[in-house]
């Protein structure tokens, strides 16, 4: 959990900043699309930018539209837990243990499917 409160933090930062200069990127795509600012450069040149700022606008519309709260970071928490348990109970067999990769492989799915199915069934 100590790693998922500072990703919290950043994606919000990211989600805040998205939407500080979305204002300024559709101004920007606004100017460089009028006809009059094409001579300014080559045509492929422009369409790169034009391009570029179209992709800017929409990967702020993403930031600002997917906010990322705390719910979010139970729930990743939730799932790093889970992984990090089962992963270790899968090294934890001895070395000399026959067939150690299926076994590993088998106690993996089985203890991943327990706590699902009992989170599940007491909701």
């Amino acid at each position: 959990m100590i790693f998922i409160a500072p990703l919290v933090a950043v994606l919000r930062r990211d989600a805040d900043r998205a939407a500080a200069a979305k204002p300024e990127l559709e101004k920007l795509h606004r100017r460089v699309t009028r006809p009059d600012e094409h001579h300014r450069f080559s045509t492929p040149r422009m369409e790169r930018l034009v391009l570029r700022l179209t992709r800017k606008i929409g990967d702020a519309d993403y930031f600002v539209s997917e906010g990322f709260g705390w719910r979010g970071g139970v729930v990743l928490a939730w799932s790093g837990m889970r992984g990090v348990i089962t992963v270790a109970a899968a090294q934890s067999l001895p070395e000399d243990t026959p067939d150690r990769p299926q076994v590993g492989d088998l106690l993996e799915a089985t203890l991943q499917q327990i706590p699902d199915l009992e989170v599940q069934d007491s909701s």
